[in-house]
C-alpha cells in the first residue's frame, strides 16, 4: 500500500511539473515555453527558433513577443546589410546556425556599409 501511494505520489507530482513550465523571475523570456515545446529539438542551428515559430500561438505571451521581436530584427538588418553578407559572409561553413551571420557581421564591423554598421548598431542596442 505504501509503494503504491509513493508510486501515485512521485507520478502525479513528476506530471504536474511537466504541465506547469512557468518562467521564473530573472530566466530568459522563452526558457519555459523551450522547455514545455521544444525539449526535443537540438539546440544547435535555428532549430529551436524554428520550433518556437511553429509553436507560436502556444507560446507565454513574454515569449512570443521576444520571437516577433527577434525575427523583426534579424530581417531588418539581414536586409539591410544583404551587400555585406554577400561581400564579407558569403563562405561561411554553416550560414543557416542561429546568429552566424550576426557574428559574421559582428566580426566585420569595421569593413560595413554605413547603413549596415548602424542597423547592427540599433540591433545590438535592444
Amino acid at each position: 500500500m505504501r509503494t503504491t501511494t509513493a508510486v501515485v505520489l512521485l507520478t502525479v507530482t513528476v506530471l504536474c511539473l511537466g504541465v506547469t513550465a512557468r518562467a521564473v523571475e530573472g530566466d530568459p523570456p522563452c526558457q519555459a515555453d523551450v522547455e514545455r515545446w521544444c525539449g526535443q529539438v537540438p539546440a544547435t542551428g535555428s532549430f529551436v527558433q524554428g520550433c518556437l515559430q511553429a509553436h507560436a500561438g502556444q507560446l507565454s505571451a513574454g515569449c512570443r513577443k521576444y520571437v516577433a521581436t527577434y525575427t523583426r530584427d534579424t530581417e531588418k538588418l539581414h536586409g539591410a546589410c544583404r551587400e555585406d553578407l554577400a561581400k564579407h559572409c558569403a563562405k561561411l561553413e554553416r550560414p543557416n546556425v542561429a546568429g552566424a551571420k550576426d557574428a559574421c557581421l559582428l566580426r566585420h564591423r569595421d569593413a560595413l556599409s554605413a547603413k549596415c554598421r548602424e542597423t547592427l548598431d540599433a540591433t545590438a542596442a535592444r
